[in-house]
């Protein structure tokens, strides 16, 4: 559910914005470690997770001015800090934000 509020929200959102807002596929698996005792949990962790974004954000550097992550799960949180952070560190600083869903 918290994947499907969180691109909802990115698609109302880019509706109101300029033609070349994209909006990307949501990623379905964060950091739930949290719910792992729930049948059907699958989380990849929070450095996984931060790592992934760094990556996203490296890659799409290269044709977008701008990159926001829209977070419906808190549990991501923590690793979404993280990869705005080290971004900074990687030649990123200022394309990357992290804005929550909710």
């Amino acid at each position: 559910m918290d994947t499907l509020i969180a691109a909802a929200v990115c698609a109302r959102a880019a509706a109101r914005c300029a033609p070349e807002v994209r909006v990307a596929p949501a990623l379905a698996y964060g950091a739930s470690g949290e719910h792992q005792d729930f049948p059907g949990t699958i989380s990849i962790g929070t450095e996984a997770l931060a790592h992934a974004l760094i990556e996203l954000g490296r890659s799409a550097r290269t044709w977008a001015a701008r990159l926001v992550f829209v977070n419906g799960h808190g549990g991501n949180l923590d690793a979404v800090r993280a990869a705005v952070a080290q971004a900074g560190g990687r030649g990123m600083r200022g394309i990357m934000e992290a804005v929550p869903a909710r």
